[in-house]
């Protein structure tokens, strides 16, 4: 597993769209998308043996920045 926390002074929409082009870029496609009451969402990607899901925590900005994380996991499935 690797995870990475990222900041961003862009909202929701400006980063889900650069990750829906850039994962498929690395041969990922869209799996799933779960939106919480307080606005948090997380979008889950895959690819053969492999998944990555960003999780955005839509709480206060700090400095003007929200952190949001990137989480990639190896998974014994045999396909996305």
């Amino acid at each position: 597993m690797v995870s990475g926390q990222y900041m961003t002074d862009q909202d929701f929409d400006a980063v889900k769209k650069h990750y829906l082009e850039e994962f498929p870029r690395h041969k990922f496609v869209f799996k799933s998308e779960g939106r919480k009451d307080r606005g948090d969402v997380d979008i889950s990607f895959c690819r053969t043996g492999y998944q990555a899901t960003l999780f955005w925590t839509n709480g206060p900005k700090v400095q003007g920045m929200r952190i949001y994380t990137i989480i990639l996991t190896k998974y014994a499935g045999i396909g996305c």
